[in-house]
């Protein structure tokens, strides 16, 4: 009796454990990781806006703003195609 509630606890276990894998599989999130830097200076570009928008109907996605050393990092929801859109005060 004992080695068959272990069976059963382990193959209930197995499965268990087989569906979590499929379900974090299956939720797919991406980032987009990016370093903007002046074309004329070579100096990292901060406090820039970072915008992502579907690329189907613009819809906003996310967004994020340049840190000190011109990086940035934007979660991406799912697959697709999407636009980025980077600006700066005084600049369009």
């Amino acid at each position: 009796m004992f080695i068959f509630m272990r069976k059963v606890f382990l193959s209930f276990l197995l499965l268990c454990m087989t569906t979590l894998c499929v379900w974090a599989q299956d939720a797919r999130r991406f980032t987009i990781n990016g370093h903007l830097t002046d074309v004329d200076s070579k100096e990292p570009m901060e406090h820039v806006s970072v915008q992502l928008f579907v690329a189907a109907d613009s819809s906003f996605v996310g967004g994020t703003i340049s840190n000190e050393r011109g990086n940035f990092s934007v979660d991406v929801p799912s697959v697709g195609t999407f636009r980025l859109k980077i600006s700066e005060v005084g600049w369009p």
